[in-house]
């Protein structure tokens, strides 16, 4: 809580110094906000929006973009030391690029960054990501509030896309009769920006095609030993993630194979709705510890007999033993 004080502290004095600067270039900013999802989205819409050769798009490098990190966003500084004396002359001096697209994330479920953001910028896109229950931070709610604020203060002809299985904001966003666009879940295109919202922004922006790229650098931890072999997701799940971690695992070589789903996140998602693909696929797994809501485990063990219920207690035995195993 304090760093973030002190991050919130600092950028606020750039902004009033280079206030002039940074409210008069004219770019367009893109925030994806949510619960889960937002990297990964980001990601993979700017490596394919970076194709475009007329237009500029920007975004840091950090997986998430606290409010020094949306001014090295805008600045285009990639490597930002707080300690450098060379970043923070790159950050008082360096002029913005107009008429770029800059690319960030704000609104994790345990910061109240938003609200800073609107006070000196209004977005031109934002894309909410998978939302979580009202219990999961003790901030989620005015962090909900603040994700309202975002979509109320885009600016004219602004776009805002909202999952179509991300019951948290689509009611959030009908009880205010908000406008949105609704994205289509296409599990074929695993870790692709969904199509549509590419392909409507392209038309509209007059940018002609794009080439689709997908985003999954570095996502999994792959451990080998004495014939075994363990991948870790080693990010949160959310219902895409978790259709790309399986697909792997199925695809990987070995005559046993055994899945630990922890659900730790509470994701406002209909159980059915979201496993019940996945169940013929989930068949073909010798063997799956289940971690997590009791409402997904019993939709699980009814419709499947190899799926085993663990508390936190066993969670940490089974760990252990597979730490063991691979050692």
């Amino acid at each position: 809580m304090f760093k973030s004080k002190i991050i919130k502290l600092l950028a606020s004095f750039i902004f009033l110094l280079r206030k002039k600067t940074l409210t008069n270039s004219k770019v367009k900013w893109v925030v994806c906000s949510g619960s889960v999802g937002k990297t990964i989205m980001r990601r993979s819409l700017f490596l394919s929006l970076s194709k475009i050769k007329t237009e500029k798009f920007l975004t840091p490098n950090t997986d998430y973009c606290n409010e020094i990190g949306v001014l090295c966003a805008f600045l285009d500084i990639k490597n930002f030391f707080v300690f450098s004396i060379k970043s923070l002359v790159e950050i008082f001096t360096k002029k913005p690029i107009s008429d770029s697209y800059v690319l960030i994330e704000l609104g994790a479920d345990f910061r109240l960054d938003i609200d800073w953001f609107l006070k000196r910028w209004s977005p031109s896109i934002v894309i909410l990501t998978m939302g979580t229950s009202y219990h999961w931070t003790k901030e989620i709610e005015a962090v909900l509030r603040s994700r309202l604020r975002l979509c109320q203060s885009i600016l004219p002809n602004g776009k805002i896309y909202v999952s179509e299985d991300d019951f948290v904001h689509l009611s959030l966003l009908k009880k205010e009769n908000i406008i949105f666009n609704k994205i289509d879940n296409n599990l074929e295109d695993i870790y692709f920006y969904p199509r549509e919202v590419l392909i409507a922004w392209s038309v509209l922006e007059g940018w002609g095609e794009i080439e689709f790229i997908s985003f999954n650098k570095n996502r999994f931890e792959v451990i080998k030993s004495e014939g075994k072999t363990i991948i870790k997701d080693t990010y949160k799940v959310t219902p895409v993630c978790f259709a790309y971690f399986l697909k792997s695992v199925l695809h990987a070589r070995g005559d046993k194979k055994i899945l630990l789903i922890t659900e730790i996140r509470p994701l406002k998602v209909d159980v059915a709705g979201l496993y019940k693909i996945y169940l013929a696929d989930l068949k073909k797994i010798n063997k799956i510890y289940f971690y997590g809501d009791v409402k997904v485990y019993n939709f699980l063990s009814q419709n499947l007999n190899n799926v085993y219920w663990l508390n936190k207690k066993k969670l940490s035995l089974e760990i252990l033993d597979l730490k063991k195993r691979v050692k």
